[in-house]
């Protein structure tokens, strides 16, 4: 039989269970009420970037979407405008001005942010995703931890050297495209969760649909 410290331990976890998927639901629907009421790629940028920042507390988020070669910072909230014009672009460029290209043709992109948009991830790895996201609550730790191997050749390391312990970085991607990532940084340690993290990749997907449907309409009137 369960004494009455362990029914109202049951009983509170029940509450706040329950409570978490109420607010995920709310958080959904209000996000797809987003997607569905904006007008072109400008208005859903804004409206998105302003609500995954509520929504995950975290101090600063930027929504980079491709821009030709590059994937620069589309809209953020809440970073510093020296970080946002330092980090903008992820294309590195040769002498001539020209993207540079890997073997394969494809251009070469840095840091972290390069390698997830480019699908690079190991999912037995405690900071990725089988979905292929990038999270940990200690820059600072992992980057002492992480073997040559894990590094990216080219890594700026701005959000270490910035001091953002917690960074989060979720690609918008479908089965035939990359259409960017959501990136997630706070100074404070431990602002994510395994749980935190599958949300807003499920998240993410809605945004990703949203953007694939608005850049559709608007080649259409471009012809």
């Amino acid at each position: 039989k369960m004494n009455g410290e362990n029914c109202l331990i049951s009983f509170t976890r029940d509450i706040t269970l329950r409570k978490n998927l109420e607010n995920s639901r709310l958080a959904t629907l209000r996000l797809l009420n987003i997607c569905n009421q904006s007008a072109n790629i400008e208005d859903l940028a804004r409206d998105v970037t302003l609500f995954f920042k509520q929504l995950s507390g975290c101090e600063g988020v930027g929504l980079r979407l491709r821009d030709g070669p590059d994937f620069p910072f589309f809209k953020t909230e809440g970073f510093p405008e020296q970080f946002v014009r330092a980090e903008t672009r992820l294309c590195a460029f040769s002498d001539n001005g020209r993207p540079e290209l890997d073997a394969h043709g494809n251009p070469v992109h840095v840091c972290i942010c390069g390698r997830i948009l480019h699908g690079i991830f190991d999912p037995n790895l405690p900071y990725h995703t089988k979905q292929g996201s990038f999270w940990t609550n200690s820059t600072s730790a992992l980057a002492s931890a992480l073997s040559p191997e894990e590094v990216p050749q080219r890594n700026r390391n701005r959000c270490v050297t910035e001091g953002y312990e917690s960074v989060a970085l979720i690609p918008l991607r479908n089965l035939q495209e990359t259409f960017g990532l959501l990136q997630f940084n706070d100074h404070q340690k431990d602002r994510f969760t395994a749980e935190k993290i599958e949300f807003l990749e499920a998240l993410a997907d809605y945004v990703t649909v949203a953007i694939s449907k608005l850049r559709s309409e608007r080649a259409l009137r471009a012809n």
